[in-house]
This record gives C-alpha cells, sequence and structure tokens, in this order.
C-alpha cells in the first residue's frame, strides 16, 4: 500500500536567511537549484538543511489578512502541511508576518512591496515582508 504521506525536501525552506532585492548577483554564483528563484535574491545564505515528513509542518497566517496573504497561506499549507495536519504531530513551524521590526531593512529597497525575508528559528520559519504581495512571494519561494 502506498502512503499518501511523503518526504519533503525541506533544505531551500529552512534555516536560511532570504533578502530579495533588485540588483542580482552573477548567474555563475547561483546554485543551480535557486537560479529558479523570480526575482533572484540580493543576498541568501543556507546554513544547514533540514528534512521533515508532510503533516510535521504547520503554516500560521493571520486570520483576518488580505485575500493575497490567505491564498499564500492555502497554498503553502496544501503543498507542505496537507489538510491532515494535526497539532500534536507539527514539529515545524512556518509563520506569515506582515511588516515588524524585521520588516524595516526592507523599507530602502526599491521595489519594497515585493522584498521579503525568511527568518530562520531554532523550530520555526518566519516569512516577514511589508506587503501582502511581499509575503506572497515569500510563500512562493
Amino acid at each position: 500500500m502506498i502512503s499518501n504521506q511523503r518526504l519533503i525536501p525541506f533544505s531551500l525552506f529552512t534555516v536560511f536567511a532570504l533578502l530579495i532585492a533588485v540588483v542580482a548577483p552573477a548567474q555563475e554564483a547561483i546554485p543551480q537549484r535557486l537560479q529558479h528563484l523570480t526575482p533572484l535574491p540580493r543576498e541568501i545564505s543556507i546554513p544547514a538543511k533540514l528534512t521533515l515528513q508532510r503533516g510535521e509542518i504547520a503554516v500560521v497566517g493571520n486570520t483576518n489578512a488580505s485575500p493575497m496573504i490567505e491564498q499564500a497561506v492555502r497554498e503553502l499549507t496544501h503543498m507542505l502541511a496537507g489538510p491532515t495536519a494535526a497539532a500534536e504531530k507539527t514539529t515545524f513551524t512556518i509563520t506569515f508576518q506582515l511588516g515588524g521590526a524585521e520588516a524595516n531593512p526592507l523599507k530602502s529597497l526599491k521595489n519594497s512591496d515585493q522584498a521579503y525575508r525568511i527568518i530562520p528559528e531554532t523550530d520555526s520559519l518566519r516569512l516577514v515582508a511589508l506587503s501582502p504581495r511581499g509575503l506572497y512571494y515569500a510563500g512562493k519561494t
């Protein structure tokens, strides 16, 4: 019998800080799997990776958010957490955050409405942006 749970290679989504901006690095300097990100990141570091099973990941967003943020939360939940992610099974959380002190560095960027940061924490990631569009792009990354 084939299980409907599958391993999610979570290396791109974990423990890394990502800041999107207008200026892209040279193509040769970008690892191949990151060349599919649009726009290309200005800054990126991936100090570790983590592999989790589907259902071990909770996706959290503001329930009073804009339709764009709600859609981003739905899409990421469907892809990573699945409809059966029970609170007692989750070991990792991805949180969507609009604004806050962590978003302040994005204000000086030319396309700040599209910029976002992915902030790693011990057992979670925070997706932070100044606008719903930025959070949507963060969720897509």
